[in-house]
């Protein structure tokens, strides 16, 4: 066994030596660190692996004529939830005026689709110029094929 000694406490820390090679190993001891990460790996090491973690704050509930930023709020807080909750959670964050508006639709069963469906009944189609802004906007991305990105280029022009 080799003993360590850690730069901000006297304790030694144990790391098996053995003559595997690093990666070999499944469970692989660090050197101790230095710096602000001492204090970082101090913390880790006296809490609890069962300790409490705060879920995030939810965005708030729709408010009409801002549907972009809730619709962003709305998918990074329910990307850390559960698949299972995501589309009851965005069904909850609507008032009860934009409910009502929805509630007689067959609202789909996934995130995406439903948001796609929140945004058109809520917010109402584009207008001209919110279209003709749009097609002068646009860009083809490295990631997006010629023939995705001329689709909506000849979308957005009719």
């Amino acid at each position: 066994m080799l003993q360590v000694g850690h730069p901000r406490r006297d304790r030694k820390r144990i790391i098996p030596y053995t003559n595997m090679s690093e990666f070999s190993s499944s469970a692989k001891e660090f050197p101790p660190l230095f710096g602000p990460f001492a204090e970082v790996e101090a913390k880790m090491e006296t809490t609890s692996p069962h300790e409490w973690i705060p879920p995030l704050m939810a965005p708030e509930q729709f408010v009409p004529g801002d549907f972009d930023v809730w619709e962003s709020q709305v998918w990074r807080y329910v990307c850390s939830l559960s698949s299972s909750y995501r589309v009851y959670v965005v069904i909850n964050l609507l008032t009860r005026e934009a409910y009502k508006s929805v509630m007689d639709f067959d609202l789909p069963d996934d995130v995406d689709s439903l948001l796609v469906t929140l945004r058109w009944r809520l917010t109402g189609p584009k207008t001209a110029f919110e279209y003709r802004e749009e097609f002068h906007m646009l860009q083809k991305r490295p990631e997006k094929s010629l023939m995705n990105y001329m689709g909506s280029v000849r979308r957005l022009a009719q």
